[in-house]
């Protein structure tokens, strides 16, 4: 929904509030890294607002606190996610970067950097960091279907249903990878198999309106999407 006047008020009265308390604590300390990046988000959160200047000085801030504490990749990372709304993408994917050098197991990293490839359409990439997300959190079902999303993105048919089998083998309620896993049997000719995925989400989706008419495509033998 499009924030009203009244939730960017109160949302700049927070930021604000949030700098002058991290201006408060560095004039008391101004050697604490957390304090430096406790800046840098609020003036990340002005400059979504539109405040001039403030992105230059949230990167300002956050680089000090990478600067402090050079071995932590926290403060790399807070950069990349309070900058990631601005726009430079070049700038967010080098914190990532920075990030991901210190702690190549940095998990919150791996998933903003394929939340960005998947924004520009990057799915070799993207499926390179599920791939990487999958073995750090093999129990997390999103890692599966992030993962066979990004095979099937590249038409890896058979690679994206063995991503989904396992997302449904952790999630079996996930309509999500259902619906995927229905594409994939389309694409890999098993209509009576997509045509029952896309049955069981309709059974307890039945306000979906494309369901019925992707179903009636594939029984006469046609693509389940128009293509």
């Amino acid at each position: 929904a499009t924030p009203t006047d009244a939730d960017l008020d109160a949302a700049s009265r927070l930021a604000n509030r949030l700098l002058s308390a991290s201006e408060s604590a560095l004039a008391i300390n101004s050697h604490a890294a957390i304090i430096w990046a406790t800046r840098g988000v609020a003036l990340s959160r002005l400059a979504t607002l539109g405040i001039d200047g403030a992105a230059e000085q949230a990167r300002s801030a956050y680089d000090r606190a990478v600067l402090l504490e050079p071995a932590n990749p926290e403060w790399p990372y807070r950069a990349a996610l309070g900058l990631s709304g601005l726009g430079d993408k070049a700038v967010v994917a080098g914190y990532l970067d920075r990030a991901i050098t210190i702690s190549p197991n940095h998990a919150p990293a791996h998933l903003l950097g394929v939340r960005l490839l998947e924004e520009s359409g990057n799915w070799p990439l993207a499926e390179g960091e599920w791939r990487v997300l999958t073995r750090l959190d093999p129990t997390n079902f999103t890692n599966w279907f992030g993962l066979g999303v990004s095979r099937y993105r590249q038409n890896n048919f058979t690679g994206a249903l063995n991503a989904l089998a396992q997302t449904l083998a952790l999630n079996p309620d996930y309509a999500n990878a259902r619906y995927f896993l229905a594409l994939v049997y389309d694409e890999l000719g098993r209509d009576d198999e997509a045509i029952r995925e896309l049955e069981v989400i309709t059974a307890v989706n039945p306000d979906r309106a494309d369901l019925p008419e992707m179903i009636a495509r594939l029984r006469s033998g046609q693509s389940a999407l128009v293509k």
